[in-house]
């Protein structure tokens, strides 16, 4: 179901009703610290109960696979070869939220706006709280985190939704809450350039 830049632009020229299932798509790996390093993935959504009749190209493009998908141990017996499993949070996508990866080397957490979806890899926060971010990524929470998620190899740990919900969040003041969504703002606002800018320093290197 993930497929790259050029299968994309070729399901959508066959046909034009694919663009609305064809979804910006992330892996865990991918998430950074403040910000994340897509790499023109995409993920058709065909979710449970679709019409698939509307998308004869993916539909087409399906089927070489559909030998494959019939052996889904998460859908047999339980949908058509062609759907993705069930899923009670697929509108949480649609929203501004914090997402993070489950394996690194210290918590990473950023906000995405871009509404991407995301592999088994990656969690959502379904919020866009910046105070929330900048406590995540605070080296506290990196320190504590060390204490209750498990060592996995290479310095990486795990940082799955189960240790991640518990990790402790001070309240703060107005003033304090204030000035630490600005930093947080300011330090995605510098990613941002970041990446626009290697982005076009890749281009020209092509050219």
């Amino acid at each position: 179901f993930v497929i790259n830049e050029t299968t994309k632009y070729e399901l959508e020229k066959s046909s034009k009703s694919s663009k609305e299932i064809i979804k910006p798509f992330l892996i865990g790996k991918q998430i950074k610290r403040y910000h994340y390093d897509w790499k023109d993935k995409y993920i058709i959504l065909t979710k449970k109960g679709i019409n698939i009749s509307k998308y004869p190209s993916i539909l087409k493009y399906l089927k070489k696979f559909k030998t494959e998908l019939e052996q889904r141990t998460d859908i047999k017996d339980k949908g058509e070869w062609y759907e993705l499993r069930s899923c009670t949070y697929y509108d949480d996508f649609l929203k501004p939220k914090i997402i993070f990866s489950h394996f690194g080397q210290r918590p990473q957490f950023t906000i995405d706006r871009e509404n991407f979806y995301g592999n088994p890899k990656s969690y959502i926060i379904p919020t866009d709280d910046k105070y929330l971010l900048g406590i995540l990524n605070s080296s506290c929470i990196a320190f504590y985190s060390k204490s209750i998620c498990p060592f996995v190899r290479g310095e990486f740990y795990e940082y799955g939704k189960q240790y991640v919900k518990i990790f402790p969040i001070a309240k703060s003041t107005t003033s304090v809450r204030n000035k630490l969504e600005n930093y947080v703002e300011e330090i995605l606002l510098l990613h941002k350039k970041l990446s626009k800018n290697h982005n076009e320093d890749s281009e020209e290197s092509q050219e």
